[in-house]
């Protein structure tokens, strides 16, 4: 039993990283990026270099700079998708006997063109929390389970329909599961 809580609440843990966007692998790749930023730049002066890292910390980077991130990709010709990537998603399943396995899913929604990608990019918290509330109200219903196996199916329908109903109706063109694992405990 002690087993059981203490998985719970290191991957209740994990999640309120990822919720916050302080996972590890973010938190290095941007102190690398900055690292690389400041010896490419070295004839800048540091005011400059402390304006742009603060008008970075404030959101106000450029949609070209989300597309070199990986945030945006997509939408190099006209009427081609455009994809935003949410951070990796972790995800206890648990039901009345426990934790039973943990879900880990890389998600893309599609959208129409970079205007839109950038609306749901700096509503990025909104996004997230209804994403988690969706896919922790279908891992909780057996219905979205096959067996074990998460229903990928009714994972993407919930997630749909939920930002559908957050960001309005035709902003959301699909949702694209991109990577999917589970472990069971």
């Amino acid at each position: 039993m002690k087993n059981h809580r203490f998985l719970f609440c290191l991957a209740a843990a994990v999640v309120t990283l990822f919720v916050l966007g302080l996972s590890p692998a973010r938190l290095y790749a941007e102190e690398q990026a900055e690292k690389t930023s400041k010896s490419e730049n070295g004839d800048e002066s540091s005011k400059d270099k402390d304006k742009e890292g603060a008008e970075n910390k404030e959101g106000k980077n450029s949609k070209s700079d989300k597309a070199e991130k990986g945030m945006i990709s997509g939408g190099r010709f006209a009427g081609d998708p455009v994809y935003v990537r949410l951070q990796p998603i972790l995800l206890p399943v648990i039901n009345d006997k426990g934790a039973q396995q943990i879900v880990t899913m890389v998600i893309d929604i599609q959208v129409k063109d970079l205007d839109i990608a950038d609306t749901i990019h700096n509503q990025m918290p909104r996004v997230q929390d209804t994403v988690l509330r969706a896919l922790y109200s279908a891992l909780s219903e057996d219905s979205s389970r096959n067996n074990p196996m998460v229903d990928i199916e009714v994972i993407k329908t919930r997630v749909f329909n939920s930002l559908d109903k957050m960001l309005g109706a035709n902003v959301v063109d699909d949702i694209l599961i991109q990577a999917i694992a589970q472990r069971m405990l």
